[in-house]
């Protein structure tokens, strides 16, 4: 094996390692990205051949990180502001990996997608059995099964071992569960391009169908829950159109209804139900995570934006500037807590201003009405993102902007053409 050789396979392994370890490894991410990214500067030197292409999405990425680089000059908080920028790396360096071998990544990228899924399986398993082990007891008068978890007795949903944090072992509940909800996508769309002739993958796909379900249901994040649902619709209805056996159309509207019910019954959208039926609730000020204190921190947050609207505050001083505002209103948890703004549009608004703000708008707009590829899975993910963007500050956490800047980047350059048989 030359040595070209042996790089590329080394980048292919690194690839399928990297997506594999995103939902179980997560704090071992950073060395393994630096291995994989000089797997690819020793395959330009040895080559000495460079072809650098970007997309436009791609682009866009990297301009919002320079306007990070950029509001360093008005942050007053300059250590903070640059901890921002090293967090917020995965920006720009996925779009340079990606955009120096564009031709590897559309190769492979059936196989980055398996070993993702092959990863939330994994993880799920993990998650799960854990639940299953520490709720099972050995006592002298015989077995016990105890679900409940003392830790977190006050939640609504009981403290249970199987739900949320009692439930996620790797990374917090409501990123694990979008990293969760794009596998479910992902396998759906593998399943739909029908490239597998393997029963034994083909039955490992389909039976990772109904895992997913079961722990986006039990991982119990209300935003991923609503755009799981949404998504759920969408599939529904184009099942529906392809079929015109009335049974089928039937069964399919029934388990829509079903799914819609059961999904809303998870106590996570009590307190939705009750701040709509109570509006003075929002009024009082409550922990941290919850839907009002939400609504608090949002609040909060459109106050920043409105004295600071051209240009921001900074990246340095956003959470300087939110705790400012917790502490002027009394909101107790986020101040104790140092919430962020839990919603990645007001963060980045008070953080960079109207360009900023516009900047991440065209990062998920501009591709998603885009025509140029046939991309249904790059228009699922930037829906998933986008969503959620609305209740958690994603690029602020490496979970978060590890996820979204690879698969963004990944993304951008294939269409469904390039979802074919793994090359051998």
């Amino acid at each position: 094996m030359g040595q070209a050789s042996f790089f590329l396979v080394s980048k292919k392994y690194l690839s399928y390692i990297f997506v594999f370890s995103l939902s179980i490894f997560i704090k071992f991410l950073p060395i393994l990205i630096l291995v994989w990214g000089l797997s690819f500067v020793a395959q330009i030197i040895v080559e000495r051949k460079l072809q650098f292409h970007f997309t436009l999405p791609q682009a866009i990425l990297v301009v919002l990180y320079l306007l990070y680089v950029i509001g360093i000059f008005w942050s007053s908080n300059e250590r903070a502001a640059m901890f921002a920028l090293e967090v917020k790396l995965s920006l720009v360096v996925f779009p340079i990996m990606i955009g120096l071998d564009r031709a590897f990544f559309k190769e492979n990228i059936t196989g980055i997608l398996l070993f993702f899924v092959a990863g939330i399986i994994a993880s799920s398993l993990i998650c799960l059995s854990t639940a299953i082990w520490e709720s099972s007891f050995f006592l002298p008068n015989g077995f016990s099964f105890n679900t409940i978890d003392p830790k977190f007795a006050e939640w609504s949903y009981g403290g249970s071992r199987f739900r949320y944090l009692g439930l996620s072992r790797f990374l917090h509940p409501t990123y694990y569960s979008f990293y969760v909800l794009f596998a479910l996508v992902v396998t759906l769309v593998l399943l739909k391009r029908r490239i597998f002739s393997n029963k034994y993958l083909l039955l490992w796909l389909k039976m990772s169908i109904p895992l997913f379900i079961l722990m986006i249901y039990l991982l119990s994040s209300k935003a991923v829950l609503i755009s799981a649902l949404i998504i759920f619709i969408v599939f529904s209805g184009i099942i529906y159109r392809r079929y015109n056996n009335k049974f089928i159309k039937f069964f399919i509207l029934f388990l829509s209804l079903v799914f819609i019910i059961v999904a809303l019954k998870n106590p996570r959208f009590e307190e939705i139900v009750k701040a709509v039926n109570n509006p003075e609730l929002l009024t009082d000020n409550s922990r941290d995570g919850s839907f009002i204190s939400r609504i608090h921190i949002w609040k909060a947050g459109v106050d920043i934006i409105e004295d600071n609207f051209l240009y921001g505050v900074g990246p340095g001083d956003t959470n300087d500037e939110l705790l400012i505002r917790y502490k002027n209103y009394k909101y107790k948890d986020p101040l104790l807590k140092k919430s962020n703004a839990h919603n990645q549009y007001i963060e980045t608004f008070i953080d960079l201003g109207l360009i900023g703000f516009f900047v991440l708008l065209s990062a998920l707009f501009v591709p998603f009405f885009s025509y140029e590829r046939r991309n249904i899975l790059f228009r699922f993910f930037l829906f998933i993102i986008g969503f959620n963007f609305l209740f958690e500050s994603i690029l602020n956490t490496q979970a978060g902007l590890v996820f979204f800047g690879f698969f963004y980047s990944l993304l951008s350059i294939v269409d469904e053409d390039d979802i074919r048989k793994l090359s051998a």
